[in-house]
């Protein structure tokens, strides 16, 4: 299975599976000779449960999250415009109207894929869940781990501190874009990369096992030789002392 699906595949996990999951798959992975994949997975950290809800739910309700990432983009958009000056009238109002029924909808899903997994969330979870996703709606990085399903810890506004507004805000938009392109690029390089390297190791250990399978093949024949060998020197010196009278 591709890494990411198995990624996947952990995230799905409750907290408190979380771990024994992790474990394995990091094993998986060093008994397949995948020994840096390996040593990442090992240092995953095991998601809260606010953090477990929304990752679940990125995965399994892929049309409530796009709606959620288009609608607090937008909201986005229009805070900044507002700060700018731009557009302080129905545009910011009818955007956060969007997003708030875009975060409630995608909040209902999550209380009910949880529940069907058997794991129903508390409430203080799902405020949980309401606070990150409020959050995100003016972090396009945290959105984006929402979206991937790899988030680890709940956020709420308030902790992310004061963030810059008006040209600086959008340069420092535009820099995460571009990093996380940049890294999103090198991610798929390094993959084929993988899978180049897998391919090529694959057929060097069927070679090893052919070039064994003939040693072992000559070794065999060697040994019927020496056995032929000494026999033939055996009836030699017996002929030798016969001849002799």
């Amino acid at each position: 299975m591709p890494l990411e699906e198995s990624l996947d595949e952990l995230y799905r996990k409750h907290p408190d599976g979380f771990v024994a999951a992790r474990d394995r798959l990091a094993k998986d992975l060093r008994a397949a000779a995948n020994r840096d994949e390996a040593d990442a997975v090992r240092k995953l950290r095991r998601p809260s449960a606010a953090a477990w809800l929304l990752n679940r739910t990125a995965l399994e309700a892929p049309r409530e999250l796009q709606r959620f990432e288009e609608a607090s983009r937008q909201l986005q958009e229009a805070q900044n415009a507002a700060l700018e000056g731009r557009d302080r009238g129905p545009g910011l109002r009818e955007a956060a109207a969007r997003e708030r029924d875009a975060s409630r909808a995608l909040v209902e899903a999550a209380e009910k894929i949880a529940g069907d997994a058997g794991h129903p969330p508390s409430a203080r979870a799902l405020e949980l869940v309401r606070e990150t996703l409020r959050a995100a709606a003016a972090d396009p990085e945290l959105r984006e781990r929402i979206t991937m399903g790899r988030l680890e810890r709940e956020q709420s506004a308030a902790t992310l501190g004061g963030a810059p507004s008006g040209p600086v805000k959008r340069r420092a938009r535009s820099k995460n874009r571009r990093e996380a392109t940049e890294a999103r690029r090198e991610l798929k390089q390094l993959e084929r990369e993988l899978a180049a390297a897998a391919e090529r190791e694959d057929r060097l250990r069927d070679r090893i096992e052919q070039v064994q399978k003939a040693l072992h093949d000559e070794k065999a024949r060697l040994a019927d030789a020496k056995k032929e060998t000494a026999d033939l020197r055996r009836r030699v010196k017996a002929a030798e002392r016969r001849a002799r009278g």
